[in-house]
């Protein structure tokens, strides 16, 4: 276990990074929401930053992986995806914890069926950012398998074709 958070100190220091970024720009989205008579801005963003994830996490295991020193990439992709989940679960957690306790990072409006569900944005983001960004990962190992499978019998039916 030390051996592997020797190889992965960046990234998982990258995954922090990036998961301070998406809460901030969350919470941001949610306090323009709650100031202003504007809707729907973060569930947007709840819905939407863990698609940028997916996009930013593959970005990392492309920039990343030579130098963490595994022989194999999936290796990598497996690891990057179990950080994910690691550190969305503990912010999964925090929220929450503080949810339990109706502590809101944002102060949210309550009263009457208009602001029933206020607030599930914040049970929700941490769940799809950490179910659609590691999954992704997850499953890009095999789909990439089958994909360098296909392309090669594509190849050979073409080489016996001529």
């Amino acid at each position: 276990m030390k051996r592997f958070m020797m190889r992965m100190k960046r990234t998982i220091l990258y995954c922090i990074v990036l998961h301070v970024i998406e809460w901030g720009i969350f919470l941001l989205s949610d306090l323009y929401e709650e100031k202003t008579s504007t809707h729907d801005v973060s569930a947007w963003a709840a819905l939407l930053l863990p698609i940028a994830s997916v996009i930013a996490l593959f970005l990392l295991r492309r920039h990343l992986y030579a130098e963490s020193g595994f022989q194999k990439k999936w290796h990598y992709t497996y690891g990057l995806a179990g950080i994910w989940f690691v550190l969305t679960g503990l912010a999964f957690i925090a929220e929450l914890c503080l949810l339990d306790m109706d502590k809101f990072p944002v102060e949210q409006t309550h009263g009457g069926w208009a602001w029933l569900l206020n607030g599930i944005e914040y049970g929700v983001f941490p769940a799809l950012n950490g179910i659609v960004g590691g999954g992704v990962l997850l499953f890009s190992v095999p789909a990439g398998f089958l994909y360098r499978k296909f392309r090669e019998n594509r190849a050979a039916e073409r080489s016996n074709e001529a």
